[in-house]
């Protein structure tokens, strides 16, 4: 039936939170990215730890969707605050790498944002009321 969400409502991020990996996934087939880094979008919110060659990246991306998480919603993203720090721990990262990695990918999703004429996610949009 129909609905009246609108693209910025709550029940869409949380809808798009749980199916983003599959979406990313069926992105990465068509677009033909290699299976590797299929592999790493698929695995990047799994509870099992990877360990051996391929972990480091599978943590590094895991911190870096955290983080980016945290950016656009810090209470929706709360969940995987234990698998950011979890990655964290297993690549060695102290507190101001975290707060380093945030700085850079701030930086870079201002020019992302500018580069691409849109809005950046984790910035209020006028009149929402934040």
């Amino acid at each position: 039936g129909r609905t009246r969400l609108h693209a910025d409502d709550r029940a869409i991020d949380r809808l798009l939170d749980a199916v983003h990996v599959e979406v990313g996934v069926e992105l990465h087939r068509l677009w033909k990215v290699p299976l590797w880094m299929s592999q790493l979008c698929l695995m990047h919110h799994s509870d099992q730890l990877q360990t051996g060659e391929g972990a480091d990246d599978l943590h590094l991306v895991r911190v870096a969707s955290g983080i980016a998480l945290f950016r656009c919603d810090p209470q929706l993203n709360l969940r995987y605050a234990g698998q950011i720090l979890e990655s964290a721990r297993a690549l060695k990262l102290r507190r101001q790498d975290l707060v380093a990695f945030r700085g850079e990918m701030e930086k870079h999703a201002k020019r992302v944002a500018a580069t691409f004429d849109i809005d950046d996610p984790a910035q209020p949009v006028a009149g929402d009321g934040a």
